[in-house]
């Protein structure tokens, strides 16, 4: 499906008439209404977006500084993204389920412990970039062909990195004595914060400034008491357990969550597997823009 050039120079004009009209507004009163900044809710009237002694930094000047510095870049990241779209649309390309399932539980790992609403929203923005990076994957190899037997040979050589082994996100409170361990527990049954009880009993240093959390560890780890994980089996997530006694204190662990182990057959990793032999044998890093041409793209810095 071609997007007709119409309409595009009908879409560039009226964000042209859009930011223009808000520079100006900007410039005459100040930003109204509310203005979101990574998360950050500001009902701003206030020309200015910075003060450094007696100079200011205006919020038009702010904006334009972004549009020079960046506007094209982003332009053609969301082209890029809105070409991959369409053209696995118009091909029924689908993510398959596991490969969604491994890459969302490792992106789980880069982050610690997620508040319900602040997972909602990473989760979404995780999903649409899994999927536009496979797409672009499946687009970018789909006219190239491999040996099936090189495929095989290869999954077999690096046949870990298509898996996901279980890996369990912990906290613990180590309380010094026995008695500081039950009025620790005392307290959380009591509604206390798990964290502030870190900060105020735990004996373990590394941990007890970062309100006892540990991270992310798999069951092969040695960083970590084989108990914990026997523990871990028994907590669902987000629930803590009696204290244990552990290394001459007493371990509280609260498991945060449980990501399960994800293993792919070779028949389900065959197409991944053969779009990395690929693309690792492509002459440059792989570029959405090579797919422009079939949707004729063209964007405003063309009309210069």
């Amino acid at each position: 499906m071609r997007i007709p050039r119409v309409i595009l120079w009908i879409i560039i004009f009226i964000l042209l008439i859009l930011l223009v009209f808000q520079l100006v507004t900007n410039r005459q009163s100040g930003h109204q209404g509310t203005l979101i900044i990574e998360d950050i809710e500001l009902d701003n009237k206030v020309k200015e977006v910075a003060k450094i002694g007696k100079e200011e930094i205006s919020y038009a000047d702010w904006l334009q500084a972004l549009l020079d510095e960046y506007g094209k870049k982003v332009l053609t990241d969301m082209i890029n993204k809105e070409v991959v779209f369409q053209l696995a649309n118009e091909k029924q390309l689908e993510v398959p389920e596991k490969y969604m399932d491994r890459e969302l539980s490792r992106m789980y790992l880069m982050y610690g412990v997620l508040s319900n609403d602040k997972e909602e929203q990473l989760r979404e923005k995780w999903e649409e970039q899994i999927s536009y990076r496979y797409f672009l994957q499946a687009l970018l190899t789909e006219k190239s062909s491999v040996d099936d037997a090189q495929v095989k040979e290869y999954f077999d050589h690096y046949k870990n990195q298509y898996q996901f082994s279980e890996m369990v996100q912990f906290s613990h409170i180590t309380a010094a004595t026995e008695d500081d361990a039950r009025t620790v527990m005392e307290r959380l049954d009591n509604g206390d914060s798990y964290g502030n009880l870190a900060e105020q009993y735990s004996i373990d240093e590394d941990t007890r400034d970062k309100k006892g959390y540990l991270g992310y560890f798999a069951e092969t780890t040695s960083f970590l008491p084989s108990v914990y994980f026997d523990i871990a089996n028994e907590l669902g997530e987000g629930e803590y357990s009696e204290p244990y006694l552990i290394n001459g204190g007493y371990a509280i662990v609260k498991v945060h969550r449980i990501l399960p182990a994800i293993e792919l057959t070779y028949e389900e990793a065959y197409e991944e597997v053969k779009q990395d032999i690929i693309l690792s044998n492509l002459p440059s890093a792989i570029d959405a823009k090579v797919l422009w041409e079939e949707l004729e793209v063209e964007t405003i810095y063309e009309m210069k």
